[in-house]
């Protein structure tokens, strides 16, 4: 049996325990920066566990929002995202003959470039958009980014808006300070993004979520399963 063959069986097999013991859901993948819940949707039936071998002994925790997903497999990527009755969840990974890994999201926020930030807006060629300075702090002498189209003279530019996402405590040894003596230390939180098409979150950027808090991002990495970053709550 080739390898194809068995990942076919074997995402049917958690398509069958998912009609049993899922929940009616909808898959959507987004195909734009902005509203991601705005795409096609597509009915399936899924559920969720904290552990790969679907115990449902305890829900997933506060600070540990990774779950696996019970739902058929079959033309599932990463940065799908999965709705139903107990949340909004992204695909972060998937991987032939095992479940699905995904983040059971807590937030839905909205990015803002900044003339410090410059474009997320990924190129076909994998590079980000021109007009940005990589020397950290370097503000743009006037005051907007070559690479924004905004012209309002503030650098500032909402393009990804309303992105479900999960934001936390960061992990032991993170520390988002800026270093400077007598400052008053920003509280903390570890920000998990889903995939975002041709757009990647970078340093300094300002984000809202849907309560209206603002944060601005002080470190940010993007791979093949989302986006992860550490950002600071604006106390001004």
């Amino acid at each position: 049996m080739n390898s194809d063959r068995l990942q076919n069986l074997v995402a049917r097999g958690y398509g069958r325990a998912a009609r049993k013991v899922g929940l009616p859901s909808q898959l959507v993948r987004p195909v734009s920066v902005a509203d991601p819940l705005k795409g096609a949707v597509v009915p399936i039936m899924a559920t969720f566990a904290s552990d790969a071998a679907f115990s449902f002994q305890k829900p997933p925790l506060q600070d540990k929002p990774q779950v696996f997903g019970l739902f058929d497999t079959d033309d599932i990527l990463p940065g799908d995202l999965i709705v139903n009755a107990d949340g909004i969840y992204f695909v972060e990974r998937i991987e032939p003959w095992r479940p699905a890994s995904c983040i059971l999201t807590n937030a839905v926020v909205t990015l803002q470039e900044t003339a410090q930030s410059g474009s997320g807006t990924v190129g076909d060629d994998g590079t980000i958009g021109g007009g940005t300075c990589f020397l950290a702090g370097l503000q743009d002498p006037y005051g907007i980014s070559a690479s924004s189209n905004v012209s309002n003279g503030t650098g500032d530019n909402t393009v990804a808006i309303n992105w479900p996402a999960y934001i936390g405590p960061p992990k032991r040894g993170l520390n988002g300070a800026s270093g400077v003596s007598g400052t008053v230390r920003a509280s903390e939180y570890v920000l998990l993004l889903p995939l975002i098409p041709g757009y990647i979150p970078l340093p300094y950027m300002r984000l809202t979520d849907q309560h209206g808090r603002s944060y601005t991002i002080s470190g940010a990495t993007t791979s093949q399963y989302g986006s992860e970053c550490l950002m600071t709550v604006n106390q001004i």
